[in-house]
């Protein structure tokens, strides 16, 4: 189901008049895989924000998700984030704290038309950052006889491997980034989950923390506002030391290993468990996301 003319769309105008100097970019129909699902989406690109929108008539669609630009990411690692055949020709993997999924349009030049665009606005969002750079609290566990934890200065276009490769020599573990894994903890009644390597873990903890500071009157980034970033308000880089211990987003250095995980979560009941590698763990906390 495709809009008649996606400018003209209810949505696309009132989220142009919510803010005047946002741009409308482009519209696209997707289908968004990860695990075993596949939803049908439609992508509505503005100058700072992504609107994941789920059809309900040729006018009318309902926001599923809204993400700031500055704070995607896009890959190719679409084995790691998916099972089942994908179209690499017509597919990227895309994401934003904290899902990830293998995003496939119907053509080759429409989506190197979309990886261009995310990667483009993206860019220039962060270059809007301000800082580029956070703290970044590190804790090891099951690497060796090293320290607890480390603080890293991590900035806004540090991948996860980055901040491994980082990590690795701040601790003094020997070894490749490869073994090992950065995990996030964003919540107590949430298990750990393992980051794949692209995501962008100063995103991560910059969207919990505005998250976490969010109230009916505050800064959110609901739709028909400008999103903001804790970094628009240099104060609020002080929130995630203010909030309880069990709400503060943690990152996690463990080995790389392969566990068991029970599949019945991510939509195998009839298979209890199966050993896999800990990366498919991420795909149990993305549904929410869209």
């Amino acid at each position: 189901m495709i809009p008649v003319s996606p400018e003209s769309c209810p949505l696309v105008q009132a989220f142009l008049a919510e803010y005047p100097g946002r741009l409308f970019l482009g519209h696209a129909q997707t289908q968004l895989k990860t695990g075993l699902q596949i939803q049908e989406r439609h992508l509505f690109l503005f100058s700072d924000t992504l609107l994941v929108a789920k059809a309900k008539s040729p006018t009318h669609f309902k926001v599923k998700a809204q993400v700031r630009v500055c704070e995607m990411w896009t890959a190719n690692c679409m084995d790691e984030v998916c099972e089942g055949s994908t179209n690499p020709e017509r597919s990227f993997v895309m994401g934003w704290p904290t899902c990830n999924f293998v995003a496939t349009f119907s053509s080759e030049e429409i989506k190197d038309k979309w990886l261009a665009l995310i990667n483009g606005w993206t860019n220039e969002g962060k270059e809007k950052d301000d800082p580029k750079t956070i703290p970044l609290k590190i804790f090891a566990k099951d690497v060796g006889n090293c320290a607890y934890a480390k603080t890293l200065a991590v900035n806004n276009s540090d991948s996860t491997n980055d901040v491994i490769q980082m990590a690795l020599q701040q601790f003094g573990i020997s070894g490749y980034v490869k073994d090992h894994r950065l995990w996030v903890s964003s919540c107590k009644d949430d298990p750990p989950y393992p980051l794949i390597g692209h995501e962008f873990p100063f995103s991560i903890k910059m969207s919990h923390i505005r998250d976490s500071g969010n109230s009916p009157g505050g800064h959110g980034g609901g739709l028909g506002r400008e999103p903001m970033s804790p970094t628009d308000c240099p104060e609020v880089l002080l929130l995630d030391q203010c909030l309880p211990p069990d709400t503060q987003c943690q990152f996690i250095l463990k080995p790389n290993k392969v566990v068991l995980e029970p599949l019945s979560i991510i939509g195998r009941p009839s298979e209890k468990y199966q050993s896999r590698p800990v990366t498919v763990l991420l795909l149990n906390f993305v549904p929410e996301c869209i």
